[in-house]
């Protein structure tokens, strides 16, 4: 796993620059959130970032993952062990490290 975020590391850097871009826009409201429910993206997601759930002291199972329906690239948590993915996070990835470098 090491291995795989080092050669991943500048899709990471661009990752979290266009995070830090997308985060400057208004934020939305919870209310104003439109969810996508797809357990088996949701898994994938959870499988994805378990490793940087193991290294905070977390189970997997204990972070809620969540889908937006925005086009835009982000993710989020709120609410506490809420993660949040952007469906335009996910539409725009190439490989999975860039899903976990936003994440993380």
């Amino acid at each position: 796993m090491a291995l795989a975020l080092r050669l991943a590391r500048p899709a990471l850097l661009v990752c979290a620059a266009l995070v830090v871009a997308s985060s400057l826009a208004a934020p939305a409201k919870p209310q104003d959130l439109s969810l996508i429910r797809d357990a088996e993206i949701e898994d994938t997601i959870r499988a994805y970032a378990a490793p940087l759930f193991d290294a905070a002291g977390l189970g997997a199972g204990a972070v809620r993952v969540h889908i937006v329906n925005d086009r835009r690239l982000n993710a989020f948590v709120a609410g506490g062990l809420n993660l949040f993915v952007t469906s335009g996070m996910l539409s725009a990835a190439e490989e999975p490290g860039e899903i976990t470098g936003v994440i993380a």
